[in-house]
């Protein structure tokens, strides 16, 4: 075995005991939490939930932004037509 195919083997080896103690410390996780009992069906819908609030923070952020941005805009054109319907200035 050369010495690529050591490292590459190795590196799967470590990827595959990172993973399997990754899904025993989650099994553990679960098991402490009293979250194990939970069917998948419950946590797709958890997970669903997570993404569906992250969705209305985006929405709300986004829509913020550009009722702040309309506002200012609408004071400048307010500003503009002020300044140009009060007729010419004296200066």
């Amino acid at each position: 075995m050369t010495e690529a195919e050591f490292e590459k083997h190795l590196g799967k080896a470590l990827d595959q005991a990172l993973e399997d103690a990754a899904e025993r410390a989650a099994k553990k996780v679960l098991a402490q939490s009293g979250l194990k009992q939970l069917e998948e069906k419950e946590i797709n819908e958890v997970r669903a939930l997570i993404e569906a609030w992250k969705s209305a923070k985006t929405t709300v952020l986004t829509t913020t932004v550009k009722y702040f941005t309309m506002a200012i805009m609408g004071a400048i054109v307010f500003g503009l037509w002020a300044r140009w319907s009060s007729g010419p200035s004296s200066g």
